[in-house]
């Protein structure tokens, strides 16, 4: 991690940075040296992976959507396209494409509001060239009129791709809420007309854009390769010291800035308590956003993280669970945005029919508040407690931490990384407590507490037509006809009464109980392939036939206190696998699920995971995570898949799921539907969603217990395979 004396630096010619040690996981094996080019300002971060498959590189420029022209939105976004699309060095604007196709290469970029980032893999033998190639966008991009029709195309199309998403909607919509004037209510995609349909005057302004954003100081490189850093650096010099260093000045700090002018917050006290009403073809879904004082810079503290489980929280006593049990809801989660202009916190449940209702969700917005009012009354004592069992769980998370997916994955995580925080604390800053703030995190709940008057709520329901005419307002890139208006006073005098009821069936989530301790590393592997061992085994649900092939492989290539377990369960050939049986497996999987959820919780924010699903003849069960309490997350999801407790409450919470799964077909790209339809026809034992919606209302309990009873007795035949650290 070290660097070496200032010799060395006026080698590289004017490269500063010396002595900034970047802070590295545990258990990374890679040399990361970080540096920034004097000539520029460009700011770089090389890599040395000596295991790496393909080389990466990946630019961050500090500006988006924010920095959009408010007469043309979108256009942060459509620089990113044309970047692609030929330079003065390389003017064939598939030049770029085919370099990485020949290459065993690929590309790709998005643009955030603060940020566009551009990111690469290529193999090693193309990595100098592809950096030079990749360099030019930056140095002198063409953004060639004659090009500029058929990429708009390309960008109008990705829009409309996104508007059938109830999800992109809905947050459209809420941040729609916001002051006009202000840079968080603004569309951010871009479209055909919002580009001016590229006109001579949209590509003016997109070059001005351009040089007034895409400067040296503004951007970040990182590269990870199996070459020396020292190597990397070098290239780095050759192909990105023409970047120029430009005019653009500092990055734009949006908080500061309205309170430099005096300008109201995006979201004063007349841009909330609103109540958006909209038409959907999708899942009854209700959002709540809370808008918080920026938090951005305050990532060492990582108050998303403390929000994030204390509203994610699904075990007994929960939101969640309370509403869950109410029949309220099919799902909760979470999502925070932080920017320098704001941090957005949205709540967004999945309603069942009755949550939908007015009283339902009258109930599930009351229920919110009334939960949000409860963690405010939290002692600082218990804060402290829950704040700094995140701070351990955190720390484990960043010292254990897998290695991404892919290069590309690296890069762009690093990239974007760079973009946001100090070089020292790049690696794995989102979500690590560095230094709890309990001051902080107390005053986010304060604003939070404040209930509707801190919030603002969009209801999209089939109830309400997708086109209502009627609708009091329209949002015109989205299509949307919506209503809007303060939430009824009525509702919130209701919320004011304090339900005894309500807050004793509610309580704030507990510190973390399962936080890794015994973190050993057993370096013990099985060789290239795992080794199988057949195991008898006896069930206590009366099983007798069933039988255990275990799979032992021991450490893979990445070497941390984590295991992966994947146990595929078939039932007997015997068996009918008509449509009847395939809807019996997903409910059982899902009523599984369900019972499982609170019990399991605890161990879940503690770094383990447990999926079940149906598959094929069968069942798939997957637990990955740290490996001290794994074995018993397994046996206790072993024991909710063959012995599940349900009753009809469980059952109809698991119907509603799985309807909702195959019904809703805004979930999936309209390929992917080709996709199923075509594997429907054509594969025996693969049914269409009609097909199986079809057989939902005919399976009632009895006939599930009938089932689930069947396959106790006849037994499951289980192939098991262990992956990491788990000795034989």
């Amino acid at each position: 991690l070290g660097h070496s004396a200032d010799a060395r630096q006026l080698l590289r010619g004017g490269l500063a940075g010396a002595g900034i040690e970047v802070r590295k996981p545990l258990a990374d094996p890679r040399r990361y040296e970080y540096a920034s080019f004097g000539q520029n300002g460009l700011k770089v971060l090389a890599v040395e992976d000596k295991r790496a498959a393909k080389a990466g590189f990946a630019v961050s420029v500090e500006a988006g959507s924010f920095y959009d022209p408010a007469d043309f939105p979108g256009l942060a976004h459509f620089c990113e396209h044309l970047l692609f699309l030929g330079t003065e060095k390389f003017p064939d604007e598939a030049s770029f494409d085919k370099f990485m196709s020949l290459h065993d290469g690929s590309n790709n970029a998005y643009t955030e509001q603060e940020r566009t980032v551009f990111y690469n893999e290529v193999s090693h033998a193309g990595f100098d060239e592809g950096m030079d190639r990749f360099a030019q966008f930056f140095i002198a991009p063409l953004f060639k009129q004659e090009m500029v029709s058929r990429e708009l195309n390309a960008v109008n199309s990705e829009h409309e791709k996104n508007i059938p998403d109830q999800g992109r909607r809905l947050w459209e919509i809420l941040r729609k809420t916001a002051r006009e004037d202000s840079v968080v209510s603004r569309f951010y995609t871009g479209t055909t007309e919002s580009l001016h349909h590229g006109d001579a005057a949209a590509v003016a302004t997109l070059r001005q854009y351009h040089t007034a954003n895409y400067c040296g100081p503004r951007m970040s490189l990182v590269m990870i390769s199996n070459m020396s850093t020292e190597e990397q650096l070098r290239i780095a010099h050759k192909h990105f010291d023409s970047v120029p260093r430009g005019n653009c000045g500092p990055t734009v700090d949006f908080g500061e800035e309205q309170a430099t002018k005096r300008r109201p917050p995006p979201f004063d006290p007349q841009h909330l308590g609103q109540y958006v009403r909209m038409g959907t073809n999708s899942t009854p879904a209700l959002w709540v956003m809370f808008p918080l004082p920026p938090t951005a810079k305050s990532y060492k503290h990582a108050p998303a993280t403390f929000l994030e489980y204390m509203l994610g929280y699904a075990g007994k006593g929960s939101l969640r669970s309370k509403l869950k049990h109410s029949g309220l809801i099919n799902r909760l989660d979470l999502q925070v945005d932080e920017t320098t202009a704001a941090t957005l916190l949205f709540v967004m449940y999945d309603l069942t029919p009755a949550g939908a209702e007015e009283d339902g969700v009258k109930e599930v917005m009351g229920t919110t508040f009334e939960f949000l009012r409860h963690l405010n009354d939290m002692s600082d004592t218990e804060v402290a407690s829950v704040y700094l069992s995140l701070q351990k769980m955190s720390q484990v998370s960043f010292e254990y931490s897998e290695a991404p997916g892919s290069v590309m994955d690296a890069v762009s995580d690093l990239a974007a990384a760079m973009s946001r925080f100090p070089a020292e604390d790049v690696p794995g800053s989102f979500g690590l407590v560095q230094e709890p703030d309990t001051a902080l995190v107390r005053e986010l709940l304060g604003h939070l507490a404040r209930g509707p008057s801190a919030a603002s709520v969009a209801l999209a329901t089939p109830a309400l037509s997708a086109t209502d005419r009627t609708a009091d307002r329209f949002e015109k890139y989205y299509g949307i006809h919506y209503s809007q208006g303060p939430i009824p006073a009525e509702w919130v005098h209701e919320w004011s009464r304090t339900d005894k009821e309500a807050v004793d069936a509610l309580r704030p989530p507990p510190a973390l109980k399962y936080v890794p301790t015994q973190l050993t590393v057993r370096n013990v592997s099985a060789g290239p392939y795992p080794v199988m061992f057949e195991v008898p085994t006896s069930s206590p649900h009366g099983a007798s036939n069933g039988s255990l092939e275990l799979w032992w492989k021991g450490q893979g290539a990445f070497v941390l206190p984590k295991a992966q377990l994947r146990m595929r369960l078939a039932v007997p050939q015997s068996q009918d696998n008509d449509v009847t049986h395939e809807v019996l497996r997903r409910l059982h999987a899902e009523v599984a699920r369900q019972v499982l959820e609170e019990p399991i919780e605890d161990f879940q924010n503690c770094g383990l995971s447990v999926q079940i699903s149906a598959a094929g003849d069968g069942y798939r069960l997957e637990a990955d995570g740290y490996d001290e309490h794994l074995d018993v997350v397994l046996l206790q999801a072993l024991d909710g898949l063959l012995d599940p407790q349900f009753g009809v409450a469980e059952l109809a919470r698991a119907r509603r799921q799985v309807s909702d799964d195959l019904s809703d077909t805004t979930r999936k790209a309209p390929y992917e539907l080709a996709q199923d339809t075509i594997s429907a026809l054509t594969t025996d034992d693969v049914f269409t969603r009609e097909a199986m919606l079809a057989e939902i209302p005919k399976i009632g309990e009895q006939r599930l217990r009938t089932y689930l009873s069947a396959v106790r007795q006849h037994g499951l035949r289980a192939q098991l395979l262990t992956v990491g650290n788990l000795d034989e």
